[in-house]
């Protein structure tokens, strides 16, 4: 909004000057005609006298100082509202303001406002002291202290103006910052916990071997442990965004509270996940033990039946013809 002063201090002397000098020489003109004329030269050249009424006509001509002061006071006075209306709107325009927090290129988008504000404040100043110094020039009369008042207040909403712009450039210079280690962070975070979803996604089967089982615990392990030792970086990102969505409420904050929100609940997925792996693999290693552990009483007692029919079958060929049917069946049943 260009504001153009409608008045300029040299102007206006020069218009509220011209009447008295202009009275004067009226003056002055007068006298001439009550003065004698010269002797004529010649009966038939005419004498020029000068006319009392054509000076007095041309003292109602020129404009009276009270005239061009009144047009002075009212210029001031058109040139305080423009620049107050003006002041007013960029106020309202930096009270609506709202930037999207952790949104680099929008925070800079509106940082190049704030400086084209302070720019255009800045080059209009000298106007706003030409102004003040003019109605300082001007406070003879009860309007014109008026006047002066309106200009002081005027230099103070100026100064309010600048104050808030500035204010806010400063808090913008801050979010700045703070939105880029944001944006880093959350892209470290981001980074790792893809290539931890990857290594999650292409870990085989539960296997069904003590070997398999023994390395896909070792596995396991690992990642659960590293989950572990992340976990202080996952912290360190929360901080992060609970200062931007403190420091800046007054602004949207909507976007870093929804990618932290997403980057908490991935991190939480891969830890239930793993954890749930681990109980996988250990129950599938406990019943595989257990298998062994039946595998090598059924051995044992195996053994301990082979030895027995081996002794029935040699105390049988000892006695000849004379055989225990019953102790024979024994083994035999509990075979069945």
């Amino acid at each position: 909004m260009e504001i153009w002063f409608c008045f300029r201090v040299t102007e206006v002397e020069r218009s509220v000057g011209t009447a008295a000098p202009g009275a004067a020489g009226a003056a002055a003109g007068g006298s001439r005609g009550l003065s004698p004329s010269p002797a004529p030269s010649s009966p038939s050249t005419p004498v020029a006298t000068s006319s009392p009424s054509a000076s007095v006509s041309s003292v109602s001509s020129s404009p009276s100082p009270s005239t061009s002061a009144s047009v002075l006071v009212a210029g001031l006075d058109k040139s305080v509202l423009q620049i107050r209306d003006w002041l007013t709107v960029e106020e309202e325009m930096l009270r609506q303001q709202s930037v999207v927090v952790g949104d680099v290129d929008d925070i800079m988008h509106l940082l190049d406002k704030q400086k084209n504000v302070l720019r255009e404040l800045e080059q209009k100043k000298p106007q706003l002291d030409e102004l003040v110094h003019t109605a300082e020039n001007l406070r003879a009369d009860t309007n014109r202290q008026q006047l002066h008042g309106k200009v002081t207040k005027l230099r103070e909403h100026w100064d309010e103006t600048n104050s808030k712009v500035m204010q806010r450039k400063t808090q913008l210079d801050m979010m700045l910052g703070d939105s880029q280690r944001y944006e880093a962070k959350r892209n470290e975070v981001e980074v790792w916990l893809a290539r931890m979803e990857t290594r999650l996604e292409r870990m085989r089967a539960v296997g069904h071997t003590a070997d398999v089982l023994e390395a896909q615990l070792r596995e396991q392990k690992s990642f659960h442990a590293e989950l572990h030792q992340y976990k202080h970086h996952i912290e360190l990102f929360n901080q992060l965004t609970q200062k931007l969505i403190a420091v800046y409420q007054q602004d949207d904050t909507t976007r870093v509270k929804k990618m932290t929100e997403t980057i908490n609940q991935r991190y939480n997925n891969l830890n239930t996940s793993i954890i749930n792996r681990g109980k996988l693999l250990h129950s599938a290693m406990n019943s595989l033990h257990n298998f062994d552990r039946s595998l090598d009483k059924f051995l044992a007692w195996l053994s301990e039946a082979e030895s027995s029919m081996e002794g029935l079958e040699a105390e049988a060929d000892r006695l000849g013809g004379r055989r225990d049917p019953g102790a024979l069946r024994r083994p035999q049943h509990q075979l069945k």
